[in-house]
């Protein structure tokens, strides 16, 4: 059994149990692990809500992982340490931005940023991004590399 495999156990076996504060940091980084090793293979389907109403989801048919805003949020506050925060860098499109702070708005992951580091108003702009976009992204304490 690989670690991808062993890591998919894991995770099945916290989520079909209660859940206590030590399994949610065992959770949080079983899943940062798949995330970031998996040879993912998307599939976007639709889950019934209700009778009448049906999302969207995108999913990893390989390691079962839901892609959406509020993993991705938690992958973010899980892998960025928060006492570093000033230090926290982002870099898109092959330019480096100093990020500020993320966020969900509207199933979307959105990044502040400042434009440089001398802006005279600082104030902040902001990118926005589905969870499926951090697909291949790096992420360590300080910084969020996309690609």
């Amino acid at each position: 059994m690989n670690e991808i495999d062993q890591c998919i156990t894991i995770k099945k076996i916290i989520e079909n149990n209660p859940k206590t504060d030590n399994t949610r940091v065992v959770y949080n980084h079983v899943c940062a692990v798949l995330f970031e090793t998996c040879n993912h293979y998307l599939v976007h389907d639709y889950i019934d809500i209700n009778i009448d109403k049906s999302v969207s989801i995108c999913y990893c048919s390989k390691c079962m992982l839901t892609i959406h805003a509020d993993f991705i949020y938690s992958y973010l506050k899980f892998k960025l340490d928060n006492t570093k925060r000033k230090e926290w860098s982002f870099y898109y499109n092959n330019i480096h931005y100093c990020m500020t702070d993320f966020f969900i708005d509207n199933d979307k992951i959105v990044i502040t940023v400042f434009l440089n580091n001398i802006s005279k108003s600082r104030k902040p702009n902001c990118f926005h991004f589905k969870g499926v976009d951090f697909i291949n992204t790096h992420v360590s304490d300080t910084h969020i590399v996309m690609t």
